[in-house]
């Protein structure tokens, strides 16, 4: 977190380059938010994946309005798009697998992106919640923090 305070810092222009590119990435998904608006398993897949491919967007608006050393009109600037990205994303995510799997509400949170269409089972979902380790897409398990 240093090293990005550090560019953001140091480098204002860079940090409100890709502040604006990620407005503009938002811009792309904002349909999405209104509910109802994905009618199928494979929209929501798009959206999804859409999301994944700005993340990096979302790394630096998040990182930038957490930390209080930030400028402080980007920070307030982050902050506002945290709140208007973040919570909506999640809330149309967290909705639509519950909708299409609704056993497994209150554990949607532990499906995957390559389980969309296979989600896990309730008690791995229950295992998950309590103790699961996941590293990007790269590495996922269940195992506890002392384990680790």
């Amino acid at each position: 977190m240093d090293t990005l305070q550090s560019e953001i810092s140091n480098n204002l222009a860079f940090i409100i380059s890709i502040l604006d590119l990620y407005e503009k990435e938002l811009e792309e998904i904002k349909n999405y938010w209104v509910e109802k608006a994905i009618t199928s398993k494979k929209e929501f897949k798009n959206y999804v994946n859409r999301i994944f491919e700005i993340m990096d967007g979302f790394v630096f608006m998040y990182y930038a309005a957490v930390d209080e050393r930030t400028p402080s009109k980007i920070r307030e600037r982050a902050l506002k798009m945290r709140d208007n990205d973040f919570y909506k994303n999640d809330r149309v995510i967290r909705s639509y697998l519950e909708k299409i799997y609704p056993q497994l509400k209150g554990y949607v949170t532990t499906i995957l992106r390559a389980e969309i269409d296979n989600p896990p089972t309730l008690e791995i979902a229950k295992e998950r919640k309590n103790n699961f380790l996941m590293i990007g897409e790269i590495e996922a398990n269940i195992i506890t923090f002392s384990e680790y």
